[in-house]
């Protein structure tokens, strides 16, 4: 039902209190998954004190793999905003494409990295720190 951005993962972990009460009431909503390349992100950027909570975290809600469909997908949105001047994180596009593909709300702070219409993004509002 739910497809969490990489930033939402990395301060629900770190514990900023706003996320962590949007991520607990999505929980209590809806499923919550990942894409496997938020997967990777998390991983890389994860601090060593990190991994135990990371990975029970991670462990905990379903991992959607990348499959031609959505590698597809992501290719498409590349090309076509491209094509309009704008460029497009190839991460950001298969974490897009994962939401349409599997017909998931994305749940990010950073939509301006989202402008495809067809993805549905959670309306809620995190204040900035």
């Amino acid at each position: 039902m739910y497809l969490l951005d990489t930033d939402i993962i990395v301060w629900h972990l770190r514990n900023r209190k706003e996320v962590v009460a949007l991520v607990t009431h999505l929980s209590e909503t809806g499923r919550l998954s990942i894409s496997a390349l938020t997967r990777l992100e998390v991983g890389i950027g994860m601090k060593e004190s990190e991994r135990e909570a990371t990975g029970e975290f991670l462990n905990s809600i379903e991992t959607y793999e990348v499959d031609a469909a959505i590698a597809d997908m992501a290719a498409e949105f590349v090309r076509y905003y491209q094509a309009k001047g704008i460029t497009l994180d190839i991460v950001d596009t298969v974490i897009a494409a994962t939401s349409v593909t599997y017909g998931l709300t994305l749940v990010t702070l950073n939509v301006k990295h989202y402008p495809m219409p067809e993805v549905r993004l959670h309306s809620a509002r995190v204040r900035r720190r």
